[in-house]
């Protein structure tokens, strides 16, 4: 037996109630951001293996600033879904090395049905940097094919963080491959 944990609700999960739950069963998790070995208790260290999922803040940022250097905005567009705010201070931290040449400006407060009103407000040297979004404000679920239709439609250069966007109107990135992890 074995738990596979794929990301971080399950993972949190997992370890919270291996004892209870799954006592002497190895952990095996994936898609976990932001992992740090040390949030694992000692006595469950030798059930617990995996596969984290990075996602490069900084050098993303940097493709950006290198491909377009005129930007004054680079515009994280994301939600309040568990693996987002995950990487939200991992964003922040990351960002904080740009500001002598780009504002940063994180976004999870977004209702879908007016996001092309506030992206049209962005300056007009504007990156959007996406990382993920499955419900909007409202708590709406936003299917894929409305994410693919926004990446089309808008004005502004788009990098993604998951390769699953590649050919679907992002320009590029530094991004994670589910299918390699």
């Amino acid at each position: 037996d074995a738990i596979i944990a794929a990301d971080n609700y399950a993972y949190d999960f997992a370890l919270k109630y291996h004892s209870e739950l799954f006592p002497n069963t190895p952990i095996i998790f994936c898609g976990v951001e932001n992992f740090n070995p040390k949030e694992i208790h000692d006595s469950l260290k030798q059930y617990v293996t995996g596969v984290v999922e990075y996602k490069d803040i900084r050098a993303n940022l940097e493709l950006i600033y290198q491909l377009f250097p005129a930007t004054k905005m680079v515009y994280i567009l994301s939600d309040n879904a568990y693996s987002s705010l995950a990487i939200k201070d991992q964003i922040i931290d990351e960002s904080n090395n740009f500001q002598d040449r780009f504002r940063v400006v994180f976004d999870n407060q977004i209702d879908f049905n007016t996001i092309d009103e506030k992206i049209n407000k962005l300056p007009k040297q504007s990156v959007i940097l996406f990382t993920s979004f499955y419900r909007d404000v409202n708590g709406v679920y936003i299917p894929y094919y409305k994410i693919k239709s926004f990446f089309e439609r808008t004005k502004f250069p788009i990098f993604a963080l998951n390769h699953i966007h590649v050919g679907e109107g992002v320009m590029g990135g530094y991004m994670i491959n589910p299918y390699d992890q």
